[in-house]
């Protein structure tokens, strides 16, 4: 019974080293990403929307990974944590000189080291779903950003690919 109890222990000890490493195993998607508008499909998303996201900012711990974008009439912050905690969006739109702002809840799942998606609901009135695939290319210097956002009956999807920003050195 001793050796049952020592096996299972052993085994889920490596099971969850397994889970937790797969997490730490995710590429590095830090840096600010500028808009390649050459290599972008915006589907049905109007050019006036896409501007809010010409530039994207993105840091990384190993417990999170956090992503920024828009203007000063729109803009996003998302926290999207890896450590099993819940994951948010926060929307700032500016009407009329008033700030708006909201929090939704958003689901991840990494599908491979170079890759993970986001999935969004809206839990109120509204029938939405937003779901983004983010992908960074082997050398870490592109990304892309597939989207599918159904409002009722509407669906605006596409590809958004952004170069990463060199950062200049003295």
């Amino acid at each position: 019974m001793l050796y049952v109890i020592k096996y299972t222990c052993a085994l889920f000890l490596i099971v969850a080293g397994y889970t937790s490493n797969a997490q730490s195993n995710l590429k590095n998607f830090s840096g600010t990403w500028l808009l390649n508008e050459e290599k972008c499909d915006l589907g049905t998303l109007s050019k006036a929307s896409a501007s809010k996201v010409k530039t994207v900012t993105i840091s990384q711990t190993e417990e999170q990974i956090r992503i920024q974008s828009g203007d000063s009439t729109a803009s996003s912050s998302t926290v999207l944590r890896l450590n099993g905690k819940p994951s948010e969006q926060t929307l700032m739109t500016l009407v009329n000189d008033i700030p708006n702002m909201s929090t939704k809840s958003i689901s991840l799942k990494i599908m491979n080291s170079q890759s993970f998606i986001s999935t969004m609901k809206d839990q109120g009135g509204f029938l939405s779903l937003s779901v983004k695939t983010y992908t960074i290319s082997g050398d870490g210097l592109l990304l892309t950003i597939t989207f599918n956002n159904t409002y009722d009956n509407q669906v605006v999807a596409g590809k958004l690919v952004y170069d990463k920003k060199q950062e200049l050195r003295n």
